[in-house]
């Protein structure tokens, strides 16, 4: 055996000793990436160290930055998220993936659930798809429609608080029926989303694959005073300034009595697109799946960490830290 080779297995030995002593099958390092890098880097020798697990850790808790200050979520210290009581979490391309939950995320969501760690998503998505999230996943309550409302269960039945006040929902639902119809003639390709009519909030388009269309699209609802923002699906518009953050601030003072200015080390935000800017912005353990990155020219700031895995997947990644860090509390 060539002496590159004998270093190699002695690299693979070392590692399968360093994952039995790490213990958490669902929080390892990836050794197998830290050791074909330092042999490289020393040309085919393990790297020298009386300690290989001290080594590794080392390894995993140096920084790694990719782009615009982001960080892997693999490198994320172990007590990063010990702090955690709520997971505030988008849906879109953020639980789901090219429209559809995978079973992992759904589990994930149960882990999460059961360890008591909170989960709600904030969401774009209108309020019909909300009903049945609150009603049938295992998350504590749902903010919908970019902040339009937000849901959840009381005395067996869904809930629902909107942002505007009672009385006042149905001069808005005519005001949003007006601003239809002046954004189809100024932009007649544009295409209403087909969820729209379980929207009560939102007016929803599909979002073009030609973004100068989506430009016309947002310039048109600007230009009638509307408020509007772009996801991985649709050109959402609505009424009034309220926005994914402004709703979380309402929504956890009344419901958990939280004050998300003063505790922010409590939520971990999880999202992947533009309309999630200003939870990205205010949370300081926020985290984007891997599609974040599509984004980043929209984003005033990035967030602190991305997932390896788009969609459910990457979801699934912050659910196994956020774990780790209860196992380890």
């Amino acid at each position: 055996m060539s002496e590159t080779a004998r270093a190699t297995h002695s690299c693979r030995e070392q590692a399968r000793t360093a994952n039995t002593k790490i213990g958490n099958e669902n929080h390892k390092v990836s050794f197998a990436r830290t050791i074909a890098t330092e042999r490289t880097r020393r040309g085919g020798a393990c790297a020298p160290s009386a300690n290989w697990f001290e080594y590794v850790t080392t390894q995993r808790n140096r920084p790694k930055h990719t782009r615009d200050g982001m960080t892997p979520l693999s490198t994320a210290p172990p007590d990063a998220f010990t702090s955690v009581r709520f997971v505030l979490t988008d849906m879109d391309d953020t639980l789901t993936h090219h429209g559809k939950l995978p079973a992992a995320a759904y589990t994930a969501l149960e882990r999460l659930q059961a360890a008591g760690i909170k989960v709600i998503p904030v969401t774009a998505a209108p309020a019909g798809w909300c009903d049945q999230m609150v009603r049938m996943w295992p998350v504590d309550a749902v903010i919908g429609e970019n902040g339009g409302f937000y849901c959840r269960m009381q005395n067996g039945d869904a809930v629902r608080r909107f942002w505007v006040e009672d009385a006042d929902l149905e001069q808005a639902s005519r005001q949003l029926d007006d601003l239809k119809k002046a954004v189809g003639a100024a932009v007649p390709s544009a295409v209403l989303a087909s969820d729209q009519p379980f929207r009560l909030t939102t007016i929803a388009w599909q979002r073009p694959s030609n973004p100068s269309l989506t430009e016309q699209i947002t310039a048109a609802i600007e230009a009638r005073g509307a408020s509007t923002t772009v996801n991985s699906l649709w050109v959402l518009a609505w009424l009034g300034d309220v926005d994914k953050l402004k709703a979380a601030r309402r929504m956890m003072r009344e419901v958990y009595a939280l004050d998300i200015d003063a505790e922010r080390e409590a939520i971990v935000y999880v999202g992947d697109s533009e309309n999630d800017a200003p939870m990205f912005a205010h949370f300081p353990k926020s985290v984007g799946v891997s599609t974040v990155v599509e984004y980043l020219h929209k984003l005033p700031k990035a967030p602190t960490w991305i997932t390896q895995g788009p969609g459910g997947a990457g979801f699934v990644e912050v659910a196994e830290a956020l774990l780790a860090a209860r196992l380890s509390a």
